[in-house]
Order: C-alpha cells, then sequence, then structure tokens
C-alpha cells in the first residue's frame, strides 16, 4: 500500500488544473471530478487554512491558538508526570536511607550488648537488601533499555 504524504504547496493547484483539462478535453462537465486531500495534526495545510480564513474571518487564528493550547496542557501534562516521578523516587531513597541508619543503630546496640550473632544476621540481611535493591533496579533498567530497542527494531520492519 503506498503511503500517503501531505500535499506540497501548489499541488493541489496543479491536481485540479489536470482534472479540470481532462474533463474539458473529454467535452462532458456533467461528469464529478474528486480530489482526495489528507492532513494530520491540529492545524490544516496553508491552502485549507486561507479557505477557513476566507469563509469564516478569524477561523484561522482560533484554530492556531487552540493548537497552542492544546501543545501547552500536553507540555505540563508531561512535565507534571516527571515530577512526580521523580518525587517518589526521591521520597524512596529517604526512607531507604532511614531504614538502612535505623539497621545501623540496631547492630551496633546487638553488637554492644553482646549479641554478636544477633549483629551479624541483621548486618548481613541489611546488606544483602541493599544489593538486591541496586541489582534489581540495573535489571529493571537493562530490561527497559532492551524493550525500547526491540520497539524501534520493530518500528522499521513494519
Amino acid at each position: 500500500m503506498p503511503s500517503l504524504r501531505p500535499a506540497r504547496p501548489g499541488e493541489l493547484d496543479a491536481i485540479r488544473a489536470i482534472v479540470e483539462h481532462a474533463t474539458q478535453a473529454q467535452g462532458d462537465s456533467s461528469r464529478p471530478a474528486s480530489v482526495y486531500e489528507r492532513f494530520s495534526g491540529p492545524v490544516p495545510p496553508p491552502a485549507v487554512l486561507e479557505g477557513y480564513e476566507a469563509t469564516l474571518p478569524g477561523c484561522a487564528d482560533r484554530l492556531v491558538t487552540m493548537a497552542e493550547r492544546e501543545q501547552a496542557f500536553r507540555h505540563d501534562v508531561t512535565k507534571q508526570g516527571l515530577k512526580h516521578a521523580s518525587d517518589g523516587q526521591r521520597r524512596g531513597q529517604q526512607y531507604a536511607f532511614a531504614v538502612v541508619c535505623v539497621m545501623a543503630v540496631a547492630i551496633v546496640a546487638c553488637a554492644w550488648l553482646d549479641q554478636p550473632e544477633v549483629a551479624q544476621l541483621l548486618g548481613g540481611a541489611t546488606l544483602s537488601a541493599i544489593v538486591l535493591a541496586f541489582l534489581g533496579q540495573r535489571a529493571l533498567q537493562a530490561l527497559e533499555t532492551r524493550r525500547e530497542g526491540d520497539e524501534e527494531g520493530s518500528g522499521d520492519k513494519a
């Protein structure tokens, strides 16, 4: 299936001229001709925008203003999402630091009270949890990187 692209300036006029010339050459002006136009995005191509403006003065300005507001809204939503994710990550790091500090105090207290086995157990468990947390974070990052690579690769094949 051929890929569609937006019409370049002047192409629509050329197509209309060809259709008009072909219709006149056949001598049959009652035959309908159609032209298919397609565009994507909130703002239409300049030729169409001029048509809107001619039909309803001020319409082009309102369309552009609407597109600018929509873009600003999307940027704000994205910025807020990133900020919340960052805040959550920071809060998690603060809680983890507090837990490690409490565990360090408990380990020192156990060692001070002649409970070396309990101190070793708490120290080993704390150290294991920290190592697993870091390794798990790296594994998640590697998995996300691999997924992004797979998505980019599958997009080229389609």
